[in-house]
């Protein structure tokens, strides 16, 4: 008599391991996201009084207006030279430690400035704290020119003050305005337009668009 097949057992389950979260750092350790202008790759347009800090912020301040900064920097690292922001409650304990000469923030949060650091109140700190950046480190003027190894269509047309790097092409047809700057190896397509003050990075492309002015 034939014996009946035996039944084979199911493989064991793999057994999970529940997964370990990091620990969470203090409020003091998490900074607020600040741009910091490192001094070996940007250049300052300061000192800058604190009267055309507070109107590129569109903001207010109670301080004396000729006081003057020189620039940017996280809460952590900031020093009474420069300015910093705020846009988020839960860095409030970086904004106590902070020694930054001034911090752009929300009204909502101006009382917890500690003493001897300004109070820049703006309705959009983000923003504002952007526009001071660009204020007071500026990106590089273009200088003026075409590069040897660049490839320029016969066609295309470059407005006053590009400045065409190593490698770069502009395709046939395409239209540069003022004060373009193309990094190595950059290139525009042919036919696309773009408006003054545009800068491509090393290696980018843009093709089949017409673009507005200041585009990175």
């Amino acid at each position: 008599m034939a014996r009946p097949p035996r039944r084979r057992r199911p493989p064991p389950r793999p057994v999970r391991r529940p997964r370990r979260r990091p620990p969470r750092s203090s409020g003091a350790e998490r900074q607020e996201p600040a741009l910091a202008a490192d001094p070996r790759f940007f250049t300052s347009a300061g000192p800058l009084r604190l009267a055309d800090i507070v109107a590129a912020a569109g903001g207010r301040c109670e301080g004396d207006p000729e006081r003057l900064f020189h620039g940017v920097a996280p809460l952590q690292t900031a020093g009474p030279g420069d300015v910093s922001f705020l846009d988020n409650r839960k860095y409030l304990p970086a904004l106590k430690e902070t020694k930054a000469g001034a911090v752009v923030l929300a009204a909502a949060m101006a009382s917890q400035v500690p003493e001897g650091v300004l109070a820049i109140v703006a309705p959009a700190p983000y923003l504002g704290f952007g526009r001071i950046a660009q204020l007071l480190h500026p990106a590089p003027k273009p200088v003026p020119g075409i590069h040897p190894t660049a490839v320029v269509a016969a066609d295309a047309t470059l407005g006053e003050g590009c400045e065409i790097g190593p490698y770069a092409v502009v395709g046939a047809g395409a239209r540069l305005g003022a004060g373009c700057i193309l990094h190595p190896h950059a290139v525009v397509g042919p036919a696309v337009e773009l408006g003054e003050g545009c800068r491509l990075h090393a290696h980018s492309s843009i093709s089949h668009a017409v673009a507005g002015r200041g585009v990175v």
